[in-house]
């Protein structure tokens, strides 16, 4: 009798969780697009640094601050932070 019901609950298992539905497709692989380093800018008229997320440099920014791509940074005439990099 329990070699009976062990047969039958291992049965009832692979009937509802063995088998892969018919209308199962794999999912395409979306591409990521390649993650752009951004850095952070403090937009007073004196900043002159771009700064990492966790630079204490930016504490003493009293101005808006604003995520910029390293390369916007350095067009606007941004250098990397002494303390950060």
């Amino acid at each position: 009798m329990k070699s009976r019901f062990t047969l039958l609950f291992l049965l009832v298992w692979t009937l509802a969780f063995g088998q892969v539905p018919s209308t199962y497709q794999p999912q395409k692989q979306k591409r990521k697009a390649k993650a752009v380093p951004t850095v952070l800018i403090c937009q007073s008229r004196s900043a002159y640094a771009y700064h990492q997320y966790e630079c204490h440099g930016l504490a003493r920014c009293r101005s808006p601050i604003a995520r910029v791509t390293v390369a916007q940074a350095r067009s606007m005439g941004y250098v990397p932070c002494k303390n950060c990099y």
